[in-house]
């Protein structure tokens, strides 16, 4: 009887968290299209950005210092190291990105539906308290359904909670049936809503030489020192900022005057937000060989300073146009390269190649899914033990 209870339980938490965890995403994504499209039509609002930033930081300080450390929290209570993840999670992080990208931060969403979907399943514990004992469970079934809904791939969604939240059980059988089970059943949440997923136009081809993939084992290598240098800049970039500024609002003040001085000099817009569209481009053109650089630098910047979302697309972003620029020099592999640059950095930055591989498949297509297997063995091969 007890068992069946459990079940019963356990079945009622996934319906019921993967409905909330996909309804949840659509508002967010939702809004966050309407702040981006206000901000691309007045372009002048950046220039509010330091305050923007100011209260961002204020807000965390007064009401969610304790979250402040963002997925690290998290993967705390999934070890076992902290029992819950506080709600505050929820409504700091989803105000926070809309203002990032409102006010012209580069930013991405992953971070935002990951820290969501782990702050809404954290608080069933609360209800029961056979839960308070299973928060690993109620973890991936936040960030499977966090990550599957915000981005569409529901395969890649359930294999990234497992591969990110390491641990030694994770390949129980009830985690790995629970990861999939809340990645379908929020990802269906979401599209109820009638949100729309971004899609890449990538350009079939018929089979592969030796020539391509050399290019894609050289992608490889490419997309894990840019991931490595992200990594490194961020880290900088944070340490920096602490050692000058001891006041996190002023720190977020100064980093906003920053990076409306960039888009000044650069006379564009185009490093600022996700980036979707230039993601898209990077597929059907040559991209500008400075452009992944720029991005990753004003993307490891914005969060060091405290701005708030996530960092995934800006991954997408600086990987495929990372890719895309050596299309000027083999155009009839552009498509191919993008589309492995695209999951590559992402996959060297979280440890994570075959939830990238899965993604690429579902994103892309069989055919270039497996074109991109080759760019991740590669990264795989690099972050073995790092």
């Amino acid at each position: 009887m007890t068992s069946l209870l459990q079940v019963l339980k356990y079945g009622l938490a996934l319906l019921v968290l993967s409905f909330f965890i996909g309804g949840y995403s659509a508002l967010f994504l939702y809004i966050l299209e309407l702040v981006t499209d206000f901000r691309t039509e007045n372009i002048s609002i950046i220039f509010l950005l330091p305050l923007a930033g100011a209260f961002i930081a204020w807000t965390y300080h007064k009401y969610g210092n304790e979250v402040d450390a963002g997925n690290l929290v998290f993967k705390e209570v999934f070890s076992g190291k902290r029992k819950n993840v506080p709600f505050a999670m929820y409504p700091l992080v989803l105000v926070g990105t809309w203002l990032t990208h409102l006010f012209g931060g580069s930013a991405g969403r992953e971070g935002t539906a990951l820290q969501m979907g782990a702050a809404v399943a954290s608080q069933w514990s609360k209800l029961d308290s056979w839960w308070k004992s299973h928060q690993d469970i109620l973890m991936v079934i936040g960030v499977s359904g966090g990550f599957a809904s915000v981005f569409g791939t529901p395969l890649a969604g359930a294999v990234f909670a497992l591969e990110y939240l390491r641990r030694k059980d994770v390949h129980h059988p009830v985690l790995i049936i629970t990861a999939f089970i809340s990645a379908f059943l929020s990802n269906a949440a979401c599209n109820i809503w009638g949100i729309h997923h971004s899609i890449y136009d990538v350009q079939p081809f018929d089979s592969l030489n030796q020539n391509t993939i050399f290019h894609l084992l050289i992608i490889g290598v490419a997309g894990s020192i840019a991931g490595w240098l992200y990594l490194k800049m961020g880290s900088v970039f944070k340490e920096t900022f602490t050692h000058f500024f001891k006041n996190k609002m002023l720190r977020a003040f100064v980093g906003g005057l920053f990076i409306i001085a960039v888009v000044l000099l650069l006379n564009t817009d185009r490093h600022i937000g996700l980036g979707v569209p230039f993601i898209q481009s990077s597929f059907l053109q040559s991209s500008p060989p400075q452009d992944w650089l720029i991005k990753l630098l004003l993307t490891a910047f914005t969060l060091a300073a405290g701005f708030r979302g996530g960092e995934v697309t800006p991954l997408f972003y600086i990987g495929a146009t990372m890719a895309s620029a050596f299309g000027f020099y083999y155009p009839d592999e552009l498509s191919i390269l993008a589309a492995a640059g695209f999951v590559s950095v992402f996959a060297y930055v979280t440890k994570t190649p075959i939830a990238c591989f899965l993604m690429a498949i579902e994103l892309f297509g069989v055919s270039h899914g497996l074109t991109s297997g080759i760019s991740l063995f590669v990264v795989s091969l690099i972050t073995w033990k790092r």
